[in-house]
């Protein structure tokens, strides 16, 4: 049996009343410096020209091939999914975390109200196996499956990993950075935010204890010139390029999910 290792990236929100006023209602789609994606048309051609260098989104083109993926992924689905358990911690890399664990259904069943700071955002952090995610993560077409640039990602298989987060709308992680990959939207509306790594966490005015949404509202507009925006819709697939700093933002009025591909 081939097992499947995965990073489970979940939020919860807690404590903290959710005032309709700071809700993101952008609605603009990416800016300008981002790349599409469905212009590559070979593997050679995206790694010569992108791989490693920039951020970039695929549109919309695999929507119908994740189906029963994402069948198995909303959220009436999720608040079956008993045997799938979690271990979530708080979402600040930087000033240490708290650990709870419970299922994948007791976590979709979450109704607090979402809160202002990222030290009481919760989310997994770490490695899961097992035969109940293994057979959860095989029904995923993964990337490599398809045409084009995406057959990248069978050149290193080995050390590819997956992935899968959901969390409830409003909600996101701040600004952190790793290694690059691939995040595919199976559910809801998903906002990134995303610099290069010449760009300091001090220009961007990061702090680590503030969530995605409040950053943006009191942080973004003085620094929109060097932070690149994208939001992608069901289906939209995002290549994030190695030590880019990134936050993201959940949006709409449902819980999302998503699937990432490590690199």
């Amino acid at each position: 049996m081939i097992i499947i290792t995965s990073l489970l990236i979940l939020v919860v929100q807690v404590s903290l009343v959710s005032s309709s006023n700071n809700v993101i209602h952008d609605e603009s789609t990416c800016n300008d410096d981002f790349c599409n994606l469905e212009f590559f048309e070979t593997c050679e051609e995206f790694k010569n020209k992108f791989w490693k260098q920039k951020p970039g989104v695929f549109r919309g083109g695999l929507s119908s091939i994740q189906e029963h993926f994402r069948t198995l992924t909303s959220h009436e689905a999720l608040l079956k999914q008993h045997d799938l358990r979690i271990k979530l911690s708080t979402s600040v890399s930087y000033t240490g975390r708290i650990f709870t664990e419970k299922s994948v259904a007791e976590y979709a069943a979450d109704d607090s109200p979402v809160s202002k700071y990222g030290n009481e955002t919760f989310y997994l952090f770490g490695n899961h196996e097992g035969e109940a995610w293994d057979n959860f993560l095989n029904n995923y077409v993964k990337l490599e499956s398809n045409r084009g640039f995406f057959q990248c990602l069978s050149l290193n298989p080995v050390y590819s990993t997956l992935s899968f987060g959901c969390a409830k709308p409003e909600t996101g992680v701040p600004f952190h950075f790793h290694g690059d990959g691939f995040l595919e939207v199976l559910h809801g509306r998903k906002m990134w935010f995303l610099s290069p790594p010449e760009i300091s966490k001090e220009q961007i005015h990061f702090d680590p204890n503030i969530t995605t949404r409040n950053w943006y509202h009191q942080e973004y507009p003085k620094v929109a010139n060097i932070v690149r925006k994208c939001t992608l819709e069901q289906g939209d697939v995002i290549y994030f390029p190695p030590m880019w700093l990134h936050a993201t933002y959940n949006m709409g009025s449902d819980w999302n999910s998503w699937i990432s591909t490590f690199l």
